[in-house]
């Protein structure tokens, strides 16, 4: 695949895509990939306490990681809690690879966004971009590891880059794919809990859903009319995972205008799998659900590797959400 030069769109270039909203004036932008993935990626820590400085302040330091190691540290700390599920933390793998290739791709973005000396860094570790921590654990690396390279591209123009968002929770509502005006469904037939934080039945996403302005809030969720999910609803791939659906049939629910792009080499060499496989939720109401519930409080586990105590950032329960915002 010959890919052009990198290119960054001047903000008259830029227009907003049919379908999306977006707050605060933020706009969402479109970018060409190169011909390597970054060997590394130089990361603004406000995270190194118990808690976040405000991503407007000065970071504590800046640090140069590995890009592939960032994306495991990336996908710990924005759903590594997700490994106490009640099946076993290997039976989130799938759901720990998806969220590998949408991290990546997050970062990716704004590595090319910003490659420019003018910035002292790419991303930092906050929600005001995504998440990020030191600690590891050792699902997440191998679920980073098989899918090395991956990243998300549209499926019409394989040079195109986007910024491909996720966040929390959509309530079971619904999502709003790139590239896509109308939503698609998110009933996945289970009804999955970490300990007592069953955080698919909660809304904790971007925006308001026009369809339903003015949700219910269930029992142990904190009220929030944010139920629209632009891209990828963490808890609900944990329960496609858990389900059986493999990582490239959640990405294909999730984002079936986008195309999985492989760099499988450092020399730039690529692969293209644009027909990602279709899934059908056959889960609409009626059906039995398969209820994971369960009514002991949630305890982290220790961690692999990292810092001695350090749990993911879930761990606040379901007034928490980890989730990459428009900034």
């Amino acid at each position: 695949l010959n890919l052009p030069a990198f290119e960054l769109e001047s903000d008259a270039q830029i227009n907003p895509k049919p379908g999306f909203s977006w707050t605060n004036g933020n706009q969402k932008r479109e970018l060409t990939v190169t011909d390597q993935l970054p060997k590394t990626i130089k990361v603004a820590r406000y995270c190194l306490g118990d808690s976040c400085k405000p991503c407007s302040s000065t970071p504590d330091r800046i640090d140069e990681i590995d890009f592939e190691d960032y994306v495991k540290g990336a996908v710990y700390a924005e759903i590594g809690v997700f490994a106490h599920n009640k099946q076993g933390k290997r039976a989130a793998l799938e759901t720990f690879k998806t969220l590998a290739v949408a991290a990546r791709t997050y970062a990716y973005y704004f590595y090319i966004k910003r490659r420019s000396e003018v910035y002292k860094y790419h991303i930092n570790d906050t929600v005001c971009n995504q998440r990020y921590e030191d600690t590891r654990l050792s699902i997440i690396d191998e679920a980073v590891d098989l899918t090395k390279g991956m990243v998300l591209v549209k499926k019409k123009d394989h040079s195109i880059l986007d910024k491909i968002e996720y966040a929390s929770s959509c309530g079971r509502y619904g999502t709003l794919p790139e590239y896509r005006t109308n939503t698609v469904p998110d009933k996945t037939g289970r009804n999955d809990c970490i300990g007592k934080w069953c955080g698919h039945n909660c809304c904790a996403a971007h925006e308001i859903n026009p369809d339903v302005p003015n949700p219910t809030t269930p029992s142990g969720c904190k009220a929030s009319k944010k139920c629209l999910v632009r891209g990828f609803c963490q808890w609900g791939m944990l329960e496609r995972g858990l389900r059986g659906d493999s990582y490239k049939d959640i990405i294909a629910h999730y984002q079936p205008e986008l195309a999985l792009l492989t760099y499988t080499d450092d020399q730039g060499e690529l692969s293209i799998e644009p027909d990602l496989s279709e899934v059908q939720d056959n889960f609409e109401g009626g059906q039995e659900i398969i209820d994971n519930s369960t009514n002991v409080d949630y305890l982290p586990e220790k961690a692999d590797t990292g810092r001695a105590g350090n749990s993911p950032q879930q761990t606040a329960g379901p007034a928490g959400c980890s989730c990459s915002t428009l900034y």
